[in-house]
């Protein structure tokens, strides 16, 4: 969703009560509400006011201070969770722009240029055949807590939303050219090549690889995908989160306590159906 300051938070601020979040993330027209109420986008909602929530309580302030004082590291903190913010580029540490970059395949320099989605008629990922490696390698060793990767997880696929249900059972696959097995090696400063990473039936986008590497070059190879297409890989970047502990919640009770402590007329089915009509689903 795109705001006036590049950051959903912008419209959940509140103007005369300095000490909360507003309840209604937006108000607007029937025509504007329509794009505004989906599942998608209430959750970058969500997203941004929970990350704008933990900078209240790391920092101490209130809301409007997190939007005075604190929203280029709001705007940061999404983009690390891959997080899109409308005219702002992500780009990875300086260090990776000193090394020696060698792939397999085309478009690599794609992984340094900040952009970590295509835009329309703009490829922004290195593609290269299943089993390609793209390499980056310095003149003296580094030290790094970990990789974060983002991979294509095909967000050009125009999704609909069905208009009444049930819908019949339609088969459930993952985007086929999401990177499935990959492996992370480093070169210590030997010549060889030791494997310190072999990630199988990944499923995800942003990819957060938080084993520590140290050596004058690494090799991130992509071995296959869901799909058997080639593989795609926007970009490359140190981890650089650190265990945030501002605050820690208490353990709860497991599902499964809170199931077998509950009355079991609690866990019947609703009837949500009025005598004598059938279920029609309902309109989106």
């Amino acid at each position: 969703m795109c705001t006036r300051k590049g950051s959903d938070f912008w419209w959940m601020r509140v103007w005369r009560i300095s000490n909360s979040n507003s309840s209604t993330a937006v108000s607007a027209t029937h025509s504007a509400m329509s794009s505004t109420r989906v599942m998608a986008t209430c959750a970058v909602l969500g997203q941004a006011a929970g990350s704008a929530a933990a900078l209240c309580i790391r920092y101490g302030v209130t809301p409007r201070g997190v939007y005075e004082r604190h929203l280029a590291e709001l705007q940061q903190t999404l983009m690390d969770d891959d997080c899109w913010l409308p005219g702002k580029l992500r780009f990875p540490h300086s260090l990776w722009f000193d090394a020696r970059l060698s792939a397999d395949g085309e478009n690599a320099e794609a992984l340094l240029d900040g952009w970590e989605r295509d835009r329309k008629d703009q490829s922004h990922a290195w593609t290269c055949e299943p089993g390609g490696a793209v390499t980056f390698r310095w003149n003296h060793a580094q030290e790094l807590p970990g990789l974060r990767l983002v991979l294509d997880s095909d967000l050009s696929n125009n999704k609909r939303m069905a208009c009444e249900y049930p819908q019949p059972a339609l088969p459930h696959a993952l985007p086929g050219m999401l990177v499935r097995d990959l492996s992370i090696e480093v070169d210590r400063g030997d010549g060889d090549w030791e494997t310190v990473m072999d990630i199988r039936n990944n499923r995800k986008r942003l990819l957060e690889c938080a084993t520590p590497l140290r050596g004058v070059a690494v090799r991130v190879r992509l071995k296959s995908t869901w799909g058997g297409q080639d593989p795609r890989m926007f970009s490359i970047d140190t981890l650089g989160k650190e265990t945030d502990n501002t605050i820690h919640f208490p353990q709860g009770p497991t599902w499964k306590d809170v199931v077998a402590t509950t009355d079991p007329q609690h866990l019947q089915e609703p009837d949500t159906l009025a005598k004598g009509h059938a279920s029609k689903g309902h309109g989106a």
